[in-house]
Order: C-alpha cells, then sequence, then structure tokens
C-alpha cells in the first residue's frame, strides 16, 4: 500500500484509510478480520469519529486498538463538527455543530471516550457556510498547538471555502488544512 507522508503527523501513514463508521460490538468477528487483512495489506490510518454508530465506533476502535497492541502501529483521523447523532444514531441535520464550541467538545469527547491524548488527523466532518473560516481555523490551530491535534482538514467542504480555510491559514503562518476529504458521492450532502 502506498504511504504518504502528511505535515505534522510524525510518521508516514496510508493513503487508503479504514472507514470505521459502522464498527460495533456485534459485529466483532468480521471487523477483527476486515482490520488484520487491512492492517497486512499496509495499511495503517483508521477514521473514526464522534458520532459514528451513534458514538459505539469510537468504543469498540479503541478496545480494538488495547486488545490488539495497534495504537503504536496505526494512526487514528477522528472527526468534528458534524451534526447531532444519538445514542441510537438517529440523525438530526437540521442543526449544524459547526463552530468552534462543538468543535472543540468534540474533540475532548473524542479524546476522552477512546483514552487517547492525541489524534494524529483531526477533520472537521462539515462545514458551516454561516461561521467565518478563520474562526474554525483559529481553533484547530490552537489545539494543533495544545499537542492534541497532529494535522488537521476538512470533510465534505466546498472547494470555494477549502480555499478560504486554507488562504486564511498560510496568511496567518499556521500548519494549515493538510488534508482534505471530498464527498464522492452521487447523493446531496445535508
Amino acid at each position: 500500500m502506498e504511504m504518504v507522508k502528511i505535515k505534522g503527523v510524525e510518521v508516514p501513514v496510508s493513503r487508503l484509510a479504514m472507514g470505521t463508521s459502522w464498527f460495533e460490538q456485534s459485529k466483532q468477528r468480521d471487523i477483527d478480520e476486515l482490520l488484520e487483512a487491512y492492517y497486512e495489506a499496509g495499511g495503517t490510518m483508521l477514521d473514526t469519529g464522534r458520532f459514528y454508530n451513534g458514538t459505539k465506533t469510537e468504543k469498540f476502535l479503541v478496545d480494538w486498538l488495547n486488545r490488539t497492541g495497534m495504537r503504536g502501529k496505526t494512526q487514528v483521523t477522528s472527526k468534528g463538527g458534524h451534526y447531532f447523532v444519538n445514542d441510537n444514531n438517529e440523525h438530526f441535520p437540521e442543526v449544524s455543530r459547526v463552530t468552534p464550541k462543538d468543535i472543540i467538545d468534540d474533540l475532548h469527547f473524542s479524546l476522552n471516550h477512546m483514552g487517547l491524548d492525541h489524534f494524529e488527523v483531526f477533520m472537521l466532518h462539515r462545514d458551516n457556510v454561516e461561521v467565518p473560516v478563520d474562526e474554525l481555523v483559529d481553533c484547530l490551530e490552537e489545539h494543533h498547538n495544545k499537542g492534541e491535534i497532529g494535522a488537521y482538514g476538512l470533510s465534505n467542504w466546498t472547494l470555494p471555502r477549502v480555499k478560504l480555510a486554507m488562504d486564511y491559514a498560510r496568511k496567518k503562518g499556521y500548519q494549515g488544512i493538510t488534508a482534505v476529504s471530498p464527498s464522492y458521492s452521487l447523493a446531496t450532502v445535508h
């Protein structure tokens, strides 16, 4: 598998990340096999988020990392700034949670929930065009400087907003956006 260097992450990571949004205890055997095959193929980047599967994914993933000793051999990307999803995996997309306060809440929730002191990569899962990019990038850079985030990026943002965020970070001399995950879905993202 191809490895890439991401500014802010100490070791090269696999270009292909393993999405974990459906992971939960009831599927442990299948997921264990999948993760083992992914790692054996050279995969190292595990992608999760606070609201994946009603927060069940983070718990399953950290249990797997601890049970297998893979934390030192893999990297974790987490996402924040997603609309609310309750423990029953019911989605509430009508309420945006892309504000500095919500981002910090998601970051700290996930770090505590997983018992980690940092994420190699932390991405904003959604955008809120009503919030200036400078507020969002300032928040990410602050937590990068605190050591809670190695690198930061954006997921499901439009290209114009990505460019605004990158230009702002460059102007401020920040580490800046080091990863972008566009939506490749044919469906409309809410």
